[in-house]
């Protein structure tokens, strides 16, 4: 009897061990599949960041044009547009919080944790 229980005993902890390495193996690849959906993620994202900066270049190049084409003066179309950028880069400074960091930070985590 004493011969049979530690058999047993042997046995159950040859299934829990193959239970935890398992289950060690599914959790590495639910973080395989975790990061490289974030870094896809995090990758789509700067190409789109990158191709709005292009166009927004664009558009302050044009801007400015306009402006030193109406007022006669490429000097004053420069300074106009500049003030521009400086408004708007000192208004995302300001709210950095609201409108870049909290919503980054939400996706990431609701992409993180609220898989199904």
């Amino acid at each position: 009897m004493n011969e049979n229980h530690l058999k047993k005993t042997g046995e159950n902890y040859l299934y829990l061990k193959t239970i935890v390495s398992n289950h060690i193996k599914l959790m590495k690849l639910d973080l395989i599949e975790s990061t490289g959906k974030l870094l896809s993620l995090l990758v789509t994202g700067l190409l789109l960041i990158i191709f709005f900066s292009f166009s927004l270049i664009s558009i302050f190049i044009a801007f400015t044009l306009y402006i030193s084409n109406i007022l006669d003066s490429t000097i004053m179309g420069l300074f106009i547009s500049s003030g521009v950028v400086s408004f708007l880069g000192l208004a995302i400074y300001i709210l950095r919080e609201k409108i870049i960091f909290k919503p980054l930070v939400d996706a990431i985590y609701n992409h993180l944790y609220n898989q199904s």
